[in-house]
């Protein structure tokens, strides 16, 4: 039910964000404390990489917290040996960014092209979907991309703006 609703809401135009300042290294870190049983049952490595402590920025926690979930679990679901790293970092422009990498199946250039559109068709356990992931993303001025190839492991990768919140956002 809790997925159902959230996409709903990430379908709303009206979504509104609430910002408040905080580290991005430990908004990570907790998602992985959280994570970490999930990922040691499967025999997998989940490490973390923030050689920028603290990284702070203005954004919405709960709605950026909800991203990183969805992408971390996909990344342990879809891994069966190896390992998934999370790394956090600033880019040239400023901007925070968290890469996701794992060494799972990988995906194929067919299901990239359209992977965050359209519904969102997954297992209500499953969290709330890429789809969904990218709006609540764009809500908060944020960015998802990815790159891919079969057998080789995906990395998802969000950029979101220091001091912002909205796709409307200059993002300085």
């Amino acid at each position: 039910i809790e997925s159902f609703i959230e996409t709903s809401r990430a379908d709303e135009s009206e979504m509104v964000c609430e910002p408040e300042e905080f580290d991005v290294v430990a908004l990570v870190e907790s998602v992985i404390f959280g994570l970490d049983t999930f990922a040691a049952d499967k025999g997998l490595a989940l490490t973390m990489v923030a050689e920028d402590r603290p990284l702070e920025v203005e954004s919405d926690r709960y709605r950026l917290q909800k991203v990183l979930l969805n992408l971390l679990s996909n990344a342990i679901r879809y891994t069966e040996r190896g390992s998934v790293t999370v790394t956090v970092s600033r880019d040239a422009d400023g901007r925070g960014r968290i890469a996701v990498a794992d060494t799972g199946v990988g995906i194929d250039q067919a299901r990239m092209a359209t992977m965050f559109d359209g519904p969102d068709l997954h297992e209500p356990s499953a969290g709330i979907g890429l789809p969904a992931s990218k709006r609540i993303a764009a809500a908060i001025g944020a960015t998802i991309t990815a790159e891919s190839a079969p057998g080789q492991g995906s990395v998802f990768t969000l950029t979101l703006p220091l001091r912002c919140c909205g796709p409307d956002s200059s993002g300085d």
